[in-house]
């Protein structure tokens, strides 16, 4: 048994056996605790706004990302069910901070794959109590659209 754990402590499986060791005990426990704030955040704004509204992010590709970079002028407060994610808003007129990035291959680009990027927009929207909305990118008419869910 000794040799056993000599030889993966010591051997040419060190560095796998130091890095599963990494991911069990630092990576694991911080994004469990990354999430519970996130969930704890989101229960806060929940008590504090009870006629908050749900925006949710659609992803329209499977290498895209749409990220809110504000919502008036403050920081949105994430939320996430399920594999679906998105972001709290008040009813009323709200002003959203988007960018929104995606992925293809490319047989020009050095790395075999080139990013797009979008520029990013302030959108001004009316957000009614009581609804779920969805914000995403629409790649045929190139504009973000909020819609209702």
């Amino acid at each position: 048994m000794n040799n056993i754990i000599e030889a993966f402590t010591t051997g040419q499986f060190r560095f796998l056996v130091w890095f599963i060791a990494a991911i069990l005990f630092i990576y694991i426990p911080f994004m469990y605790l990354w999430l519970k704030r996130r969930k704890d955040k989101a229960q806060a704004y929940e008590h504090e706004n009870p006629q908050f509204v749900k925006i949710y992010i659609q992803r329209t590709e499977l290498n895209d990302i749409l990220t809110v970079v504000s919502i008036n002028d403050a920081k949105p407060v994430m939320f996430a069910k399920g594999i679906q994610y998105g972001f709290y808003a008040l009813p009323g007129k709200n002003v959203i901070y988007v960018t929104y990035q995606w992925i293809t291959r490319s047989m020009t680009a050095l790395t075999g794959y080139e990013t797009h990027t979008v520029d990013d927009e302030e959108m001004q929207v009316n957000i009614e109590a009581g609804k779920e909305y969805k914000l995403g990118y629409n790649h045929k008419s190139q504009k973000y659209e909020l819609t209702e869910r």
